[in-house]
């Protein structure tokens, strides 16, 4: 039982990280495409 809960522990860290990824991703996405934004408006 304690073997297959740490196993769903670290699936779920893994998850944890790939969410945190995505995040960082879409935020560091998302101000180049305002940066893209008010340059090609100016």
């Amino acid at each position: 039982m304690r073997q297959m809960l740490s196993r769903l522990n670290s699936k779920g860290l893994m998850m944890d990280k790939f969410i945190w990824a995505m995040a960082v991703f879409s935020a560091i996405l998302a101000s180049l495409s305002a940066a893209a934004l008010a340059r090609s408006s100016m």
